[in-house]
């Protein structure tokens, strides 16, 4: 049996008031158990726990079944049941009794008792995902800090040990900015001015974000393990009024077929899913492990088909004290048209070209005295295309800093980016074009707000971009909103 907090100690808490039959000191007679039937429910339930306590689950089993003869929803006789029945090496009988006590129980002190009775028979049995879901259930019924804790401790016990993970993620974000639009009305292209498309212009909304990730360690030995994983992410937009209005008057002066332009938010929406295969290896003893991943996948721009990609990366952490680390990365993405073939308002071809991105970074981060984290960032970054607006080399720097003492309950951290990015030719300037951006974050995680182990966090960001080219000049500003796991 695995080692999980709840013990018989996790069922003191469960109270169940004072008898006659409670005062008496040392193990029940083997005489009280057969005429238990003649006792009353508070009798029974106090007489099944001196047997438990006295380690005689077998006979507390038989005054639990026959109190739940009479009552087939009492809680209390469910959860000492699940007791019971896992002090006797029967988990799949405990299982069953403490799901049904946890959905008989009126109380939260009933609901954390039943719920981690139902994780450790679980696990017991070899579920860790239905174990670590109970686990969740027990953590927001939990009836004080310490009991969060120890859901906390088991929890990552479960995580370590469980070869399958899932991650869920979900954000909404008010945006000035959702598709990037320029800051200009027009655009030079060569000698002549355009009128930028209401499209290109900034439209306001809310972006909504939601990610699935799922990983199994197929092989785990002393140095090496080997994962397979699945990703699924999707981002879509929901349009003020003002953006839906903007968008109906390029309907409405279009002198072509209408049915490309962009009507909705979900005709900016963005999809992509992939398979990742994930080996992390300890190449010399005493160091940390070094990770390689190769993902293939798909995009989806539109709703229509906008990408095929591969994937190779690399990851590996050095520890320069207790207190400092300095990470490595190496990675690259080759994209392929995935649009089929189309053709322009003339007839002609459309070609899409391929994209290969390609870089490096190092990462330095070091906790504080105070507890702070700080971390340095530099990252080189190569984009190669025949399309010379996707052809650029980039220098990216970032400063982060988290914030260990919580200001009125909430703790706090900052991001800051810096990027320019050098292009060759382009029809946008005369020359060679440059951009350089900043972006700035600010995140507040409420831990004093939780929902089943989740906090929402809530992060400001704003951005800007200066270019000569003025399609590409921008700026945004976004508030989100989503919810992160507090253990």
């Amino acid at each position: 049996m695995i080692r999980l907090h709840l013990a018989t100690a996790a069922l003191a808490a469960f109270s169940f008031g004072a008898s006659p039959a409670a005062s008496q000191s040392g193990p029940a007679p083997a005489a009280l158990v057969q005429g238990a039937t003649a006792l009353s429910a508070e009798d029974m339930r106090v007489l099944a726990q001196q047997l438990l306590n006295a380690g005689r689950a077998s006979d507390a089993a038989q005054v639990l079944n026959a109190l739940l003869d009479r009552d087939p929803s009492d809680p209390a006789a469910l959860i000492l049941g699940a007791q019971a029945a896992l002090d006797q090496g029967q988990p799949a009988q405990a299982t069953g009794l403490a799901q049904r006590g946890y959905r008989a129980a009126g109380d939260d002190t009933s609901r954390y008792v039943a719920a981690r009775l139902a994780a450790r028979a679980h696990a017991s049995q070899g579920h860790d995902t239905r174990a670590q879901f109970w686990l969740r259930r027990a953590r927001q019924a939990a009836p004080s800090a310490s009991g969060a804790q120890s859901v906390a401790q088991d929890y990552a016990f479960l995580r370590n040990r469980n070869p399958l993970s899932f991650n869920l993620e979900f954000s909404a974000s008010p945006s000035n900015n959702i598709n990037n639009g320029s800051r200009s009305d027009t655009a030079t292209i060569g000698p002549f001015v355009t009128v930028l498309s209401e499209s290109a212009k900034p439209l306001s909304g809310v972006q909504f974000d939601a990610a699935v990730s799922a990983r199994y360690r197929t092989l785990e030995t002393e140095r090496a393990q080997l994962s397979l994983g699945f990703d699924l992410r999707t981002t879509t937009y929901a349009l003020g009024q003002s953006a839906k209005d903007a968008l109906q008057r390029d309907i409405d002066a279009s002198f072509t077929d209408p049915s490309d332009l962009p009507r909705s938010g979900s005709d900016f929406s963005y999809t992509e899913a992939s398979f990742s295969l994930i080996q992390k290896r300890i190449l010399k003893a005493g160091a940390r492990p070094t990770t390689v991943t190769l993902q293939v996948g798909k995009s989806w721009y539109g709703g229509d088909p906008y990408q095929r990609f591969i994937a190779p990366s690399i990851s590996h952490t050095f520890s320069l004290s207790q207190t400092d680390q300095v990470r490595l990365d190496g990675f690259g993405r080759k994209n392929q048209s995935a649009r089929g073939d189309r053709t322009d308002a003339f007839g002609s071809p459309i070609v899409d070209p391929d994209i290969l991105n390609y870089g490096a970074g190092i990462n330095y981060s070091t906790l504080q005295p105070s507890g702070n984290l700080v971390s340095l960032g530099v990252a080189r970054r190569i984009s190669s295309s025949d399309s010379a607006e996707n052809d650029f080399t980039a220098w990216r720097v970032s400063a982060g800093l988290d914030l260990a003492k919580p200001i009125m309950d909430v703790k706090f951290g900052f991001g800051l980016q810096l990027e320019e990015r050098n292009y060759g030719e382009s029809i946008y300037v005369d020359g060679t074009r440059r951009d350089r951006s900043v972006n700035a974050q600010v995140a507040a995680q409420f831990d004093n707000v939780e929902y089943y182990g989740f906090s929402p966090v809530v992060t400001l960001g704003v951005g800007r971009t200066f270019s000569a080219a003025e399609r590409f000049d921008t700026e945004y500003a976004t508030v989100g909103m989503d919810l992160r796991s507090a253990f």
